[in-house]
């Protein structure tokens, strides 16, 4: 949340000064560090070094042969999550003005910073989910789902409104020439991210379980995300319309009621 809040207002104090999109890019960067930088000072304590200086080394080989199987299918899975998030750029840039890219870009780029403000709660709660998990406390599981899940609704349910309501008027008063999406295509995109964001939460309180059961539908929905970008991109002219309704029905036909629906079922009579 702090690496997010300095992004924004360092983005915001550099456009002020005239940097236009170095600021954007240096305030990535200086928050990225920054993120880097606490998450290191938060893991590696005095008690965490010292369990570290005491632990029994073990052979490196034993080791990967012992996590390559899940590491594999995660990163198949972040293949999959790059075609069906990232592709729409790649793609649409050969169809699409460089006004409606960019529009589209910084509407994403807002929408990436909503979605993880709204999921704050599930990132903190990530290492209590692996403990319940090992100790099988689905009772303690059922309950941060909840919390995380109403939580996460709430912040971006607010967030969209307000982002409806005056972010246009946001953007004038900073200075910027790029405007949002129109609002019922930024309605739409709002939709599309938050069943996105929803199922990808769901799906960590699977991957908690030491659990990969995702990785081929993740492939299937980047397939299905190409494919659908390159019709309604091409043949059919949807426009940025187009971008947006890949992703989500390829996302909708499977894995957006999927890995919820897994994850409240195993914890409904917990």
């Amino acid at each position: 949340m702090l690496s997010q809040a300095v992004y924004i207002g360092l983005a915001i104090g550099l456009i002020y000064a005239g940097f236009g999109l170095t600021a954007i890019v240096s305030s990535q960067l200086t928050a990225t560090i920054l993120r880097r930088v606490l998450a290191y000072r938060v893991f590696f304590t005095p008690d965490m070094k010292r369990r570290l200086a005491e632990a029994e080394p073990q052979e490196a080989k034993d080791i990967l042969r012992a996590i390559s199987p899940n590491a594999i299918k995660v990163g198949l899975t972040y293949l999959g999550a790059f075609l069906i998030n990232k592709s729409a750029i790649l793609i649409g840039s050969a169809f699409l003005t460089l006004d409606e890219i960019a529009s589209y870009g910084i509407t994403m780029q807002v929408m990436d910073v909503l979605a993880r403000c709204s999921m704050v709660l599930y990132i903190a709660y990530t290492p209590r989910l692996a403990q319940c998990r090992a100790e099988k406390d689905l009772h303690q599981l059922r309950t941060y789902y909840i919390w995380c899940t109403v939580t996460f609704a709430t912040i971006f349910v607010a967030g969209g409104a307000l982002w409806i309501g005056f972010g246009d008027a946001v953007l004038r008063l900073i200075g910027s020439q790029t405007s949002f999406l129109p609002t019922n295509l930024l309605l739409l995109a709002l939709v599309v991210a938050f069943l996105e964001h929803n199922h990808a939460q769901s799906a960590g309180f699977i991957m908690a379980d030491n659990r990969i059961p995702f990785f081929i539908p993740s492939l299937a929905s980047g397939a299905a995300t190409f494919a659908l970008l390159w019709l309604f991109l091409g043949p059919l002219h949807l426009g940025i319309l187009g971008l947006l309704l890949a992703p989500g029905l390829a996302q909708l036909a499977y894995q957006n009621w999927k890995w919820p629906s897994v994850v409240i079922k195993e914890l409904h009579n917990a």
